[in-house]
């Protein structure tokens, strides 16, 4: 009786972690831009929003010939 060796398909331990590894490097490069992305979203929207709160400031202005007055809170 001759038992031939057959290889069973698959991964092995270490391709899987060689493929965990680099998934883990390439989003460690990439987390940074990333995150400078989304901060300079914020800071565009924010200006955004304060032009918004200027222009409504300036109409109020034209259509009552005064500014609105501060809030004092005690």
């Amino acid at each position: 009786m001759h038992r031939m060796h057959t290889r069973k398909s698959g991964f092995t331990v270490l391709e899987i972690m060689a493929v965990v590894a680099i998934i883990g490097l390439l989003s460690a490069l990439a987390m940074p831009a990333f995150i400078q992305s989304r901060r300079k979203v914020q800071n565009t929207r924010f200006i955004n929003d304060l032009r918004v709160a200027s222009a409504a400031f300036e109409q109020r202005a034209i259509a009552t010939g005064v500014f609105p007055r501060t809030a004092l809170y005690s």
